[in-house]
């Protein structure tokens, strides 16, 4: 995952999960495991913030807008892609 980009809803962002515990292994381990068998996402891993990102000198604001989305959903995502891709 990448560093200093901005957090998402739930006010986390990467470097919360880089430089945590190592005991929120076991549990994010425990919590993919278990949605993964129900085949159940919390709702709030679909929420996210839409906001306007203007990128270039012009001012263009037709540009589609950046969603940010919650950090442990971009690491499940990550986790079940690196799975599939196997």
């Amino acid at each position: 995952m990448q560093r200093g980009k901005a957090s998402g809803p739930d006010d986390l962002c990467a470097e919360h999960l880089m430089y945590a515990h190592p005991s929120l292994v076991i549990h994010l381990k425990s919590m993919f495991q278990l949605i993964l068998k129900h085949g159940f996402v919390p709702t709030n891993f679909g929420s996210g913030v839409s906001m306007p990102l203007i990128k270039d000198e012009t001012g263009d604001i037709n540009s589609p807008p950046i969603t940010l989305s919650p950090v442990v959903s971009k690491l499940i995502e990550m986790v079940v892609s690196d799975i599939c891709s196997e």
